[in-house]
Order: C-alpha cells, then structure tokens, then sequence
C-alpha cells in the first residue's frame, strides 16, 4: 500500500516535515505532492 502526502514548502512551515520523516523512518511507502502555500498563486504538483 502507498499513502500519498502533501508536503508544503519546509521553509514556512516544519508540519509537513514531519510527516515526510515519520514515513522515510519507518520505509512506508508514499507518494509525495508537492504544494507552495507563500506564493500568491498556492498550487499543488503531482
């Protein structure tokens, strides 16, 4: 099974970061989705 996560941009903010080490610690599979919430235009890339 691979769980997808959405990972913000670390700079702003260390929640998502958190998350990606929790996963990458434990080797759970995941897909991870990229999203920059500082810009004007907030996005998310696959």
């Amino acid at each position: 099974m691979t769980y997808e996560i959405a990972l913000s941009d670390r700079t702003y903010l260390s929640w998502s970061l958190r998350g990606w080490l929790l996963f990458k610690r434990f080797g759970i599979s995941y897909k991870a989705q990229h999203a920059w919430l500082a810009s004007d235009e907030s996005h998310c890339l696959a």
